[in-house]
């Protein structure tokens, strides 16, 4: 259909099946200091009319994209699918020759959703979906706790471990809640400030570390709450990686999530997780340098 037609490993090599279904228009921006910027554009290509898990539809989004790589002069090529298909593409990637500049990451859309499936299955009869079905329609809470419902899930834990902080919080002496707050009014205010150097922070830390630890001693049901704040909390990092192109917060959330996943059942996504951890790790030692270096570069 379109620029794209059905391409085998064999036709791949001795056939032109795949064409460039656009130009893409380049746009010199000067930065602030001086160096050159291209614009970039988002742009929907024609379907592969196969089923998506079949071998040859994946070869041929995988051709197609080395071959738009290689026109502009770019040795490696990053592709990504969702879990099912990954470990396909993967292994299409390992057999053949011409791919071998292809590599395949793993979609941390799925990913956050299997997560969030992961926690909800943890959290199961601990009265999470009684307290969600307060705000939420209960038809809607079962999406959630399985993490399909993307958007109501991942607003809902974030809300439900904020409201647990702020119940911390109340164990706090209100002269340091004071300091917390001129803290606060200082940020928002834009003054310059190093938060690692304020003792506000620091005391702030370390009874919030303290609070944790006796609370978890003292009874179960408080550490499976602790845990499940724990487990939120791997959420935003993963989100923020995602969004600012932190490439060393993007694996270290990963690395984090894997126990949960195995803990839930959710083995296919462990598994894949382990495996997209130790090829990403390797790319340092298999890429162009200067490519490796704007791959991973967080943008500020």
């Amino acid at each position: 259909m379109g620029g794209i037609g059905c391409v085998t490993p064999d036709s791949g090599r001795s056939r032109h099946t795949i064409n460039r279904s656009t130009k893409l228009v380049k746009a010199d921006v000067t930065g602030e200091f001086g160096e050159n910027y291209e614009r970039t554009r988002i742009e929907i290509l024609p379907f592969i009319n196969l089923q998506p898990t079949n071998p040859s539809s994946i070869y041929t989004a995988l051709n197609f994209s080395r071959k738009q790589s290689s026109l502009h002069g770019m040795e490696t090529c990053f592709v990504t699918f969702d879990q099912p298909l990954n470990a396909k593409a993967i292994e299409i990637v390992a057999s053949d020759e011409i791919l071998q500049g292809v590599v395949v990451r793993l979609d941390g859309f799925h990913l956050l959703m299997s997560f969030m499936g992961s926690v909800g299955y943890i959290m199961g009869s601990s009265g999470l979906e009684v307290l969600w079905e307060s705000v939420y329609a209960p038809a809607s809470v079962v999406h959630m706790m399985t993490g399909h419902a993307y958007a109501h899930a991942l607003r809902a834990h974030l809300l439900t471990s904020v409201a647990l902080f702020t119940f911390m919080m109340t164990e706090m002496e209100d002269k340091t809640k004071e300091s917390l707050l001129a803290l606060h009014k200082a940020i928002i205010g834009q003054k310059p400030m190093d938060l690692e150097d304020e003792k506000v922070m620091q005391t702030l830390i370390e009874k919030n570390q303290q609070w944790i630890k006796t609370e978890k001693e003292r009874s179960r049901t408080g550490r499976l709450w602790l845990n499940y704040m724990e487990q939120v909390s791997l959420i935003k990092p993963l989100i923020y990686a995602e969004r600012t192109g932190d490439w060393v917060l993007h694996l270290n959330s990963i690395r984090q999530m894997i126990p949960y996943f195995h803990a839930a059942g959710h083995l296919a996504y462990a598994k894949s997780a382990r495996i997209y951890l130790q090829q990403m790790q390797a790319l340092q030692s298999t890429m162009n340098e200067t490519e490796f270096g704007k791959f991973t570069k967080a943008k500020r």
